[in-house]
């Protein structure tokens, strides 16, 4: 028996989808906006059964022009970022680009500072079912099975604790405990139900030239700059082998500027005692 896949829209449904996604595209308004002034994923109107991603393919489809141009086969992104990025610098642009108004923004929202405030990857953020959220008095605790690459895969739970106290951290509490992302019938019951492009967007739109692995750069960066994190308490809390953790951490002039000074110190001493001025 052969199954015959039926296409998601008509020939008289993607011609309509053409008038009216054309000018917005044109207009240079966002994939997840598009979406919702067309009512993706909406019961009951023409769209309903296409999705923010939908925006991309019908684009390239009625052969639209894409926002950046770039060479055919050079990577979007081919250096780490070396500059870390604060937390009052993330809320700033966080809260400028985003508000909390639609569906799709206090996703988007609660996605992006969980990414901030742990070492995971993005799959390992979307791909949670909300099972794997256990919400205790002060603790977030993430279930999951850590993905690693330079060394045999985990095949038992590896939970991260996010404490509550973080900025921010209560919106993602609310995503999860109100349950909206349970409209349009979620059938994967994952809190955040989108797509590894989709991932990658909503990293993108608010911080150009930054992408979601940036986070895990970010955090574990971070944290190795501080003189009081021991490496045991970072294998722990990122899942990783040393080796692996050596390879994700960023240029740090914060730790070059501390040995200089370091260094210059010892310098003055030594001249000091022998008599000798800089």
């Amino acid at each position: 028996m052969s199954f015959v896949r039926s296409p998601i829209l008509t020939e008289d449904l993607k011609d309509k989808l053409e008038i009216k996604l054309t000018p917005l595209w044109n207009a240079n308004m966002s994939a997840s906006k598009i979406a919702e002034e067309l009512q993706f994923r909406v019961p009951g109107t023409d769209f309903q059964k296409l999705k923010p991603y939908h925006v991309y393919f019908y684009r390239s489809k009625f052969g639209l022009s894409p926002r950046r141009e770039r060479e055919s086969g050079v990577a979007r992104y081919n250096k780490k970022q070396e500059e870390l990025m604060s937390w009052e610098s993330f809320c700033a642009i966080l809260d400028e680009k985003l508000d909390k108004k639609t569906f799709h923004h206090r996703r988007q929202r609660s996605y992006l500072i969980l990414h901030y405030w742990t070492p995971l990857r993005k799959s390992e953020i979307y791909e949670r079912v909300i099972s794997d959220f256990e919400i205790k008095s002060d603790t977030l605790v993430i279930h999951l099975l850590r993905k690693k690459k330079k060394y045999k895969p985990s095949v038992t739970d590896e939970p991260i604790n996010v404490p509550l106290a973080f900025p921010k951290m209560e919106e993602v509490i609310e995503w999860l405990q109100k349950e909206e992302w349970k409209r349009d019938n979620n059938p994967s019951d994952r809190p955040w139900n989108i797509s590894h492009q989709t991932a990658w967007h909503y990293v993108n739109q608010i911080f150009p030239g930054y992408y979601p692995h940036f986070f895990r750069f970010n955090y574990i960066t971070e944290e190795a700059n501080d003189p009081e994190t021991s490496l045991a308490e970072l294998k722990a809390k990122t899942g990783l082998h040393l080796v692996t953790l050596n390879s994700y951490l960023m240029t740090s002039k914060r730790l070059q500027e501390a040995i200089d000074k370091r260094r210059l110190e010892r310098v003055k001493k030594r001249n000091t005692g022998s008599g000798h001025n800089l």
